[in-house]
């Protein structure tokens, strides 16, 4: 019997609990197959009661309703979200749900895609924050690396990289992880209290971020892992205008770009300099962009966002630019499902891939 309190099986010598999962949401079928293993589930997923264990399984289905946390392209084209419901996977036409994260990692390696629901760390171990560790996935198996943080420090954000570092940004600065040494910590620099969207360049053995929700206006940031330098890149680099960057990412060349919610993208040249690119007249009734992904071609998909209250932002839409020309998608100008967009990612044709508030929906590489 599943039951809003667990599993039971009732027999000749009565009634007896067979399995309960902490923080369940309650099991609502159950079925014996010709083995006679014992198939129950509910909105945990579906699990398998095998020789008295429980395996929580990854099964056929439907693409999980409601919004859409984000999405990413593996190489091989098939589609990886992460949404209400956990994680899932788009092969073609078939859709696979995963009741546990850690067996989505497990069926997503190798990882060879440019985007990843995961950090993906150069040498392709996936990575995984769990319960105070960081739990790494390769061809080995799982290695965990427990967390040094006392429990008052929130995470904000982690990325792995090269032999074996890991960096994990707090509230207190950056903790990196090394084979050689452990754990160590890196104070912020004065001004700087939150950075967010971690980025590993292993050119350069950098990590680029962005500073938010701090005094001053959101600043691009970099740390070099090599020589233990801040730069926080602001008006004195010419990056104009340079206020509240929402987006930063590598871009396939090796260049770090970077928008904004006042209508601009910034590259970092290669020079050490910053260039700005101004969005069209024709951008207008619009705030500015959320955030910033790259296509196949040096073009890219920017999501748009405007103030919509005190303290409130909103997602407004979609923008591809070519190099050139800039188009931009809503909900009432185009075949776009909603305005609402958390992520994007392109698959090899040049299709966008976008996390919405009511699904996943593919956006067409745009025709010249």
């Amino acid at each position: 019997m599943a039951t809003g309190h667990g599993l039971f099986r009732l027999d000749d010598s009565g009634l007896q609990f067979v399995f309960q999962r902490p923080e369940y949401s309650g099991w609502q079928a159950v079925e014996l197959d010709s083995e006679e293993n014992v198939w129950f589930g509910g909105q945990d997923g579906v699990f398998r009661l095998h020789d008295n264990n429980v395996e929580p399984m990854p099964v056929l289905g439907t693409l999980p309703g409601g919004r859409v946390y984000a999405v990413a392209v593996n190489g091989d084209n098939t589609v990886w979200l992460r949404s209400g419901s956990g994680i899932s996977h788009l092969v073609g036409k078939r859709i696979y749900n995963f009741a546990e994260e850690s067996l989505a990692i497990e069926a997503a390696y190798p990882w060879t895609g440019r985007d990843s629901l995961w950090p993906v760390a150069p040498d392709g171990t996936l990575w995984l924050l769990v319960e105070g560790a960081l739990w790494g996935y390769n061809q080995s198996g799982w290695k965990v690396v427990a967390l040094d943080t006392t429990s008052d420090e929130h995470i904000k954000s982690y990325t792995a990289g090269a032999n074996g570092m890991l960096v994990v940004a707090g509230n207190s600065g950056l903790h990196i992880y090394t084979l050689d040494q452990g754990w160590r910590l890196v104070p912020y620099p004065q001004g700087t209290d939150n950075i967010g969207g971690m980025i590993y360049d292993a050119s350069t053995n950098t990590i680029w971020a962005r500073n938010y929700f701090s005094d001053s206006p959101d600043r691009v940031i970099r740390y070099n892992l090599d020589t233990g330098e801040w730069t926080l890149f602001g008006e004195e680099h010419r990056i104009i205008p340079f206020w509240s960057f929402n987006g930063v990412g590598l871009s396939p060349a090796g260049e770090i770009w970077a928008a904004n919610a006042t209508g601009s993208v910034v590259v970092y040249r290669a020079d050490g300099t910053w260039q700005s690119i101004i969005a069209s007249a024709d951008f207008l009734g619009v705030w500015g962009f959320g955030g910033i992904h790259f296509g196949n071609s040096g073009d890219l998909w920017l999501t748009t966002i405007e103030n919509c209250g005190l303290e409130s932002v909103c997602s407004t839409g979609l923008i591809y630019y070519d190099g050139t020309s800039w188009m931009r998608f809503t909900a009432e100008n185009s075949g776009l499902s909603d305005n609402w967009i958390s992520d994007v990612s392109v698959d090899s044709a040049g299709n966008a891939w976008l996390a919405t508030s009511i699904g996943l929906q593919r956006a067409p590489l745009p025709l010249p």
